[in-house]
């Protein structure tokens, strides 16, 4: 028979900074278990939305696209935590964040560099969010604590993954030359123990009470890895960039590579209002869909023969949406850049089922699957975050001066990068369908030659 154990203090300290055996049972109290998942809920959500916004940061399109996945797979395990919080009779812990986590989150985003960043938080913050949870697994009461116990193991596998791709990638670094950041790792693991680990509960005697960090204010424009060998404004088309006709299908996708980093922001800057956790889990999906979506094109993109770092890169996209208030970004690149672009996207997939292309046209056919749903995600939020600010415009009248804003910008910055842009930019939107906006995700296929694989 195991013997247990009437406090959590051992568990904790063990947790803390170092690895926790498996001994005995504990008894967790229901009001100890109630903190303990309220302290992991909150370092969840901190970190899957404040590191959202900080994903432009990332100049590499590996770390984008990686951060992005274990960003959202963080999430799902604070949608997770937060359903074993309302069976402790603790509802909408996303507007109770313990503010401990706020802060070493932003002591996190206050890395010096951004190999920094990731080495904290793939050598320090993820693993002592994985001994917590496996020590909790194993200590807790196998039969009364079950559905914690259950809930906590059915995560671990995804935890180690993303902890086997972070610390991949530091050892890469430095076999290329990064020497490290024990220093910056040395403060992070000191702050982690100061707040008592994951857990929360009782930090170490001599623990140093940590400074307060302010919040990380984001570039306006994002970075990108200078591989990319061409920088656009916006996205080139016919007659911008004659090698488009070269490419008979992935150009689409690849050159939504900035939505990557536009949805981070929206992670991010949503924290600034009280929304609902269902807007967080929904955006922390796109940004993984995203993240999906260019590296379908950039698959296709290879096998077509195509460098990917020779794309033009629409990385004005960003420098436009991410720098307008949340609520015209919404509606500008889900009610018009993502809906719109649906008629172009099923002449996609029609033109590679033509040429016998299935890998190209299954990439576009479940490119529409999830925009679609983005596009429901941003319908949904849209009378939410108006509801929020008491604006009393219609929803179309947002949708057309969300359009009109993103015109104003994306044109500016075209004829200051010398691309073709607008001296009257026409009409005010008034749908898709009636060549009122020239925004979309997915250039028009008119002028592609007919080209068979």
């Amino acid at each position: 028979m195991p013997t247990y154990s009437t406090t959590t203090d051992s568990v904790a300290a063990r947790v803390a900074g170092s690895d926790a055996p498996r001994a005995q049972r504990t008894y967790y109290t229901v009001e100890q278990n109630a903190a303990i998942f309220r302290s992991y809920f909150s370092l969840e959500f901190e970190l899957g939305t404040q590191v959202a916004g900080a994903v432009c940061r990332f100049p590499e399109l590996e770390v984008k696209c990686a951060l992005s996945h274990h960003l959202h797979s963080g999430m799902l395990r604070a949608r997770d935590f937060r359903a074993r919080l309302a069976d402790f009779n603790v509802p909408h812990p996303e507007h109770k964040v313990d503010g401990r986590y706020t802060n070493l989150v932003r002591h996190l985003l206050a890395a010096p560099d951004e190999t920094s960043l990731l080495a904290a938080l793939y050598r320090v913050i993820r693993p002592s969010q994985l001994r917590a949870y496996q020590a909790h697994a194993s200590t807790t009461l196998e039969v009364n604590d079950a559905p914690s116990r259950e809930l906590l193991e059915m995560h671990l596998p995804g935890l180690t993954r993303d902890l086997d791709w972070g610390q991949e990638y530091l050892a890469r670094q430095e076999r290329a030359g990064w020497s490290g950041a024990a220093e910056f790792e040395e403060e992070l693991r000191g702050h982690l123990r100061a707040v008592g680990g994951p857990m929360g509960v009782k930090a170490p005697e001599g623990a140093t009470e940590p400074e307060r960090y302010p919040a990380w204010r984001r570039p306006r424009q994002m970075a990108l890895e200078p591989r990319f060998t061409l920088l656009s404004a916006d996205r080139y088309t016919l007659p911008d960039w004659p090698e488009y006709e070269a490419i008979p299908s992935a150009y689409t996708h690849f050159t939504e590579l900035p939505v990557i980093d536009i949805v981070g922001t929206l992670l991010s800057d949503g924290r600034g209002m009280r929304l609902p956790f269902e807007f967080f889990t929904e955006f922390s999906r796109q940004l993984w869909d995203e993240a999906r979506h260019s590296t379908m094109g950039f698959e296709r993109l290879q096998a077509f023969g195509v460098d990917p770092y020779s794309v033009p890169i629409p990385v004005g996209h960003f420098t436009a949406w991410a720098n307008i208030n949340l609520l015209h970004r919404l509606a500008s690149l889900t009610q018009v850049g993502e809906a719109c672009s649906f008629a172009p996207k099923r002449q996609w997939v029609k033109h590679a089922w033509e040429r016998q292309d299935p890998l190209s046209a299954l990439e576009h056919e479940y490119d529409i699957v999830d925009e679609r749903m983005h596009v429901r995600f941003g319908a949904r939020w849209i009378p939410e975050i108006m509801r929020l600010q008491h604006d009393g415009r219609s929803v179309r009248q947002v949708v057309q001066d969300a359009d009109w804003e993103f015109r104003e910008r994306i044109n500016k910055l075209r004829k200051k990068a010398g691309e073709n842009w607008a001296k009257d930019l026409g009409e005010r939107f008034m749908g898709c369908g009636t060549d009122t906006s020239p925004v979309s995700l997915a250039p028009a296929l008119d002028g592609i030659p007919n080209i068979i694989a």
